[in-house]
Parts: C-alpha cells; structure tokens; sequence
C-alpha cells in the first residue's frame, strides 16, 4: 500500500536518482533492471503492509500491469520502528487506505 496521496514523477534518491519514474518503468519492461533489485522498507498498520517507497511501489504496480508473470521484490519491515516510525508518521498522507496514488 502507498503512504502518499501524491508522488513526483522523478526519483529524489537511491539508484534511481532525478530519473523519471517513466524511464525506470521502461528499464524494466527491456529487462535493463529486474524488480527483483528493488526493496521495498513497509510498516504493518490495522493488517496491511504500508511502504514508505511509494516511487518504487508505483514502478512495480505499472510494470505488473505489463507482464503476466507476478512481479516478486523483497520487502523489508524493520524491526526497531523508532526512528523509522517517525518518517513513517510523517509521510502517510494516504486518503483511501494506500490504494492508489497520483503523480504531481
């Protein structure tokens, strides 16, 4: 589930830096990047899992749209929240429950 209502069209960080998500959703329908190379960080809220990589989840939600095969990428639930609750916190801005998200 997504914690943003909204995302940018671009990566802020990571490998994936200023490139478009666009581009990164193309890479992996040519098979330049597998989506087994991306992880996604998650808390558990109310039984639902809630990533804090919102950019990679909607990649992986778009490229599966594509493929018939079910895309498989690691999740990571970290185990001490603290300091990783706080962003968590920070960033869920989600208005129905991480459904879904739009692109600014």
């Amino acid at each position: 589930k997504f914690t943003h209502r909204a995302i940018s069209s671009t990566f802020g960080g990571g490998v994936h830096k200023d490139q478009p998500i666009a581009s990164t959703i193309e890479a992996l329908e040519r098979g330049e990047v597998t989506a087994e190379s991306f992880e996604l960080v998650c808390a558990r809220l109310d039984g639902r899992l809630y990533s804090i990589n919102n950019r990679r989840l909607f990649v992986l939600r778009e490229f599966q749209k594509h493929i018939s095969e079910v895309v498989q990428v690691r999740e990571r639930i970290p185990k001490q929240l603290c300091p990783f609750t706080a962003k968590f916190m920070g960033a869920c801005d989600t208005t129905n429950l991480g459904e879904s998200v739009e692109l600014r």
